[in-house]
């Protein structure tokens, strides 16, 4: 069994690394399998089309990133405190996994991206989105659809990370603190 699922993760692997070097459609599945190490046979066990494979591979590295997020359950600790943790550690995770949060900013903006695909992700992010749901019940911040804290939270981290990696910032930790309390700033009450 652990033979089957080492083909899939360097069938991930190997599209994660095409993918950030020639985009979605510079992409084949020849391309894949022969990067992978496997059969083309091997890919189409797993993945009917390179369209599932993207989508698929798209699920398990938000899944990995909702993961990594350690939310402080410590009730003593402010909220403000909490949510800037679990920013800091999405920003530390999009710049330490560059080839993920590459594949992850072209997902966001191709055709790929459907609502059923992100509400699907989206459940995975439950436990910041709890923080979000004390905030307005606590009536600390503004009370705004999820998606909407979603971008202010994670897509922020995202392209903050992603504009780090190519230069365009050098993100301190203390514009890292400056970046999260702006925006802090913005759904405050």
């Amino acid at each position: 069994m652990a033979k089957i699922s080492d083909k899939r993760q360097a069938i991930f692997n190997a599209t994660l690394r095409l993918v950030s070097e020639h985009g979605f459609h510079g992409t084949s599945i020849a391309m894949i399998y022969k990067e992978a190490g496997v059969s083309a046979g091997s890919v189409y066990h797993y993945f009917s089309s390179k369209d599932e494979l993207v989508v698929e591979l798209y699920k398990e590295l938000k899944k990995k990133i909702a993961k990594e997020v350690r939310i402080n359950d410590d009730d003593d600790v402010p909220l403000r405190q909490k949510i800037w943790e679990a920013w800091d550690q999405i920003i530390r995770y999009e710049i330490e996994n560059s080839i993920e949060s590459t594949f992850l900013a072209q997902f966001s903006k191709s055709p790929y991206c459907t609502m059923e695909i992100e509400r699907e992700v989206f459940i995975d992010y439950r436990k910041i989105m709890e923080l979000f749901e004390r905030g307005i019940k606590e009536m600390v911040i503004k009370r705004l659809p999820p998606m909407v804290y979603n971008t202010f939270s994670i897509d922020v981290a995202h392209s903050i990370a992603q504009k780090s990696k190519i230069g365009m910032i050098e993100l301190t930790e203390d514009l890292k603190r400056t970046i999260v309390e702006s925006t802090w700033e913005a759904i405050k009450m």
